[in-house]
């Protein structure tokens, strides 16, 4: 796994819980061991992640559904446009205000 790209989990059924048991399978393997530790936790924390997050994963199942999905790109876009458009800079008395319109 180390060296190559990993599948996509949005195009093919259970693609993000076949990347969650592979990642599984990386983290025992003895060779892994000998991977310097900021590269162990980076593997530790995605698996921890995938762990979490992968009940969440279910794209195909989601877009058939019609159910808008967005990267972390365009929510991040998203909550920059709220932001500006809702909340101006701190006022006097440092307190946020919200427009009325």
């Amino acid at each position: 796994m180390v060296g190559r790209s990993l599948p996509s989990t949005e195009n093919k059924a259970g693609a993000a819980e076949a990347l969650y048991n592979e990642m599984v399978a990386l983290q025992a393997r003895k060779s892994t061991q000998k991977l310097p530790q900021h590269l162990r936790d980076k593997l530790a924390a995605a698996v921890t992640y995938y762990k979490n997050h992968r009940h969440q994963m279910d794209y195909i199942n989601y877009t058939e559904q019609h159910f808008p999905i967005g990267s972390g790109v365009t929510e991040a876009a998203c909550k920059t446009l709220i932001k500006q458009r809702f909340v101006l800079p701190v006022c006097a008395g440092n307190n946020p205000v919200l427009l009325a319109s």
